[in-house]
This record gives structure tokens, C-alpha cells and sequence, in this order.
């Protein structure tokens, strides 16, 4: 218990410096000293009392001078050791680099604010960034805060709760190299498995091939003619009183096409073949009842019934969960639509190097703007990939006899 120079007591953690001034001090939570003087012992007093509740309340930081810049490695080499990829930690690193470190990086981590990152997120989407790249800045920016929370950094994760738009018609989901392949591993050897890849290697929208029979298949030829597609809808003008069933056209006079067949949609629809079979035959002694013209769907549910989009996602919803389960807060995957697949389909297409115009044949667009507009989003990844052909070959220009690399000379 401190006193002043007069010998007063003062209370615990108050005292009186030769030159007059008063003195508060404690011991935090993180074991510091922290103290504050004033000529004012009532300000004194309020500093102390302030201080101290903060403190039970863990609303104080252990170091509110550490910018983004420098957090960001520590939440790297700590944070995220032994819990990422290689690659996606060098993914981090140049995302981080482009766009969060030169709107945050020099400020203070205790000092971002809520609206600061709301601002990011909103000129990013009118910069016209894809969904992906603006995402993964909102996902970085919430586990570092998220972290900054854990170690006593920031008071609060003000990125909690933020979230960026998506807009679904010019830019719909696609699935990323990573996701397609933990994906497709996931579902390998499930139900539907075979029609998950038979849309991933031919772009079929669920409903043309949900209304799929062998007899479309000519594989010969490697052909899928698609002719039809199922649609589960109410059709009033036809006396439904619930949704129901219907084989119909496809979607334009365009979707009626012939689907060359990939390796992958091949083995698929053989597998299919034979899985079809062995459904057909465990109808339960007949107690189920097909709906008429629908009896040789290729693709059915567990009894033989024609497929609702619905008994798919929810099936993809259970394997995706499990592989979240064992991936970092930040990599978790996101809930996947069976269109995704056709999206997924058309974007691989592309980074392949197919022509336009013959992929738009192949999904069945009317038009090639509609096929340019909808489909062809290139993944981050991808675009990480390509400026290092760029690399490759400037460097391979500017090498000199020795295979050194020379150095550009800047001329004034």
C-alpha cells in the first residue's frame, strides 16, 4: 500500500513521486507492470480502477504496438504449422501480399476496425475480384484475428460476422483443383458416385442426366445423346396437386445434343450400368412404385425411384462434412450444389485449353456470350499458374549462354 509524501496512505497501487506527481501501477494478467502518473490522484484512481476491470475481463491486449505485418508471421510459423499444405501456405504468403498487407499491414492489429475491413470487402467486389479471391481475403483476415483474440492481442475479432457477396448468376460456384480432388475421393465407391462423375466429365445438367437411360449411352461411338431431361416440379396445367415427376424437353432446341464422352464419364456410365442392375432387382418384392415412363433411368435412388437434385446434396452434405472435420477452420469446403459439377466441368474445360465455341456446344448454350458470361471462371490457383508461364519464359528470353539470368537495366 503506497502513501503520499506527506505519509497518507494512498490504497493499494498508488503512490506519491518526489516531484509530486501521483503514481498507479498494477500487475496484469500477463504478468506486466503497466502504470500511469498525473499530477491528479482522482485521475490516478480512475486510471487504476479502469485498468484493473479490463483486466478481469480480459479486455486488455498484451501488446497493442505489433502491426499486421508482423502478426502475420506469427500466425504462419505458429498458428498454421503442421496444419496446411506447401502450397497453400505459398498461396497465403502472395494472397496476403496483394490484398490485406497493403490496406493493414504497417497498422497496429489492436486498431482494425470493423468497418476498416467492411470497407476492404466492398472495394474489392467493385474492383470486380472474383468471389474466391475476396473470400479468401475474408477468411485470412478472420482466423488472424481470430488468433490475435486467442494470444491477447485485440480485444475482439472485428472481422466476426462479415461476410462478401457472391452473385450467383455471374459467378457461380466452382469447385477448386483441392476440392475437386478431395471431393471425388470422398464419394468414390459411394451411391452416387457415378453420377457425380459423369457430370464432371461430360457438363449434362443433373436433370438431363438424371433422365438418362442406357440406351442414350452409344458407346461405340462415345456418344451420350441427349434428348430429355426429369424435372420433380407442381404442373398444375397438368393436375398435379404436389410436386411430381416429369420427363420433359431439354432446357432449349440447343440442349438437344450429342455429349462426346470423356475417359471419365466412360468407366461412370459402365459402372452405372452394372450398379442400375443390381438396384432393379431389390425393389423390395414391388411395393415400390416407378412412376410410368421412368422405369430404365440409368440413374435412380436406393429403391429405383427417379432422383430429387435434393437426395444427392443431401448425401454430398454428410461426406463434406466428415472431410471438414479434419481440415484447418480456413480450408473448410463449402457447401456444393451438383450444378457445381457442371460449372466445375466447363472451368476445367477451359484451363485445358478448349476452344469456345466447342464447349458451348457441348453444354448445349445458345449462345457463346452465354457460355463466356456463366463458365468460364478461372480458380486462383489456376491464375497463380499462369503468370508463372509468364516467368518461365522471360526467363528463358533473358538468359545469357552460361544459362545465367541477366538482370534488367532500368534506362532513365
Amino acid at each position: 500500500m503506497g502513501k503520499d509524501l506527506k505519509g497518507k496512505e494512498l490504497g493499494d497501487g498508488l503512490s506519491q513521486k518526489k516531484d509530486g506527481r501521483y503514481c498507479a501501477r498494477f500487475t496484469d494478467r500477463f504478468g506486466r507492470r503497466p502504470e500511469y502518473k498525473s499530477k491528479s490522484l482522482s485521475e490516478c484512481r480512475k486510471w487504476l480502477k479502469e485498468q484493473k476491470a479490463m483486466d478481469t475481463l480480459e479486455q486488455n491486449v498484451v501488446d497493442d504496438g505489433i502491426t499486421l505485418d508482423q502478426y502475420f508471421l506469427t500466425w504462419l510459423d505458429i498458428h498454421k504449422y503442421g496444419i496446411i499444405k506447401d502450397n497453400t501456405k505459398a498461396g497465403y504468403i502472395v494472397h496476403y501480399k496483394k490484398h490485406i498487407s497493403p490496406i493493414f499491414g504497417k497498422k497496429k492489429v489492436s486498431e482494425i476496425k470493423k468497418i476498416q475491413i467492411k470497407a476492404l470487402y466492398n472495394n474489392e467486389h467493385r474492383q470486380g475480384l472474383a468471389y474466391e479471391t475476396r473470400n479468401r481475403t475474408r477468411k485470412m483476415l478472420q482466423d488472424m484475428l481470430e488468433r490475435a483474440l486467442e494470444d491477447g492481442l485485440v480485444r475482439a475479432n472485428e472481422a466476426k460476422g462479415l461476410k462478401v457477396i457472391r452473385d450467383e448468376e455471374k459467378e457461380p460456384r466452382v469447385l477448386t483443383s483441392d476440392e475437386q480432388r478431395d471431393i471425388m475421393r470422398a464419394v468414390s465407391g459411394t451411391f452416387y458416385w457415378n453420377l457425380l462423375e459423369t457430370i464432371l466429365g461430360s457438363g449434362l445438367r443433373p436433370g438431363e442426366a438424371y433422365a438418362l437411360e442406357e440406351k442414350d449411352c452409344d458407346f461405340d461411338k462415345r456418344i451420350i445423346k441427349v434428348t430429355k431431361t426429369l424435372i420433380y416440379q407442381k404442373w398444375e396445367h397438368a393436375g398435379d396437386t404436389q410436386k411430381t415427376f416429369h420427363i420433359d424437353g431439354p432446357k432449349t432446341y440447343t440442349s438437344i445434343r450429342d455429349v462426346p464422352m470423356s475417359d471419365l464419364t466412360y468407366q461412370a456410365l459402365q459402372r452405372q450400368i452394372i450398379q442400375k442392375k443390381i438396384v432393379a432387382k431389390r425393389q423390395h418384392a414391388g411395393n415400390i412404385v416407378i412412376p410410368e415412363g421412368m422405369e430404365n433411368l440409368l440413374f435412380t435412388t436406393k429403391f429405383n425411384t427417379p432422383i430429387c437434385t435434393q437426395n444427392v446434396i443431401d448425401d454430398l452434405k454428410k461426406k463434406i462434412d466428415a472431410l471438414n472435420i479434419m481440415r484447418d477452420d480456413m480450408e473448410q469446403i463449402e457447401l456444393v450444389h451438383v450444378h457445381t459439377f457442371r460449372h466445375t466441368f466447363a472451368t476445367r474445360c477451359i484451363e485445358a485449353g478448349m476452344q469456345p465455341k466447342t464447349l458451348q456446344k457441348i453444354l448445349g448454350h445458345a449462345t457463346l456470350q452465354m457460355t463466356m458470361d456463366l463458365y468460364v471462371h478461372v480458380t486462383d490457383d489456376r491464375k497463380q499458374e499462369e503468370i508463372g508461364l509468364l516467368d518461365e519464359a522471360v526467363n528463358k528470353i533473358m538468359k545469357d549462354d552460361n544459362d545465367n539470368i541477366i538482370p534488367f537495366v532500368h534506362v532513365s
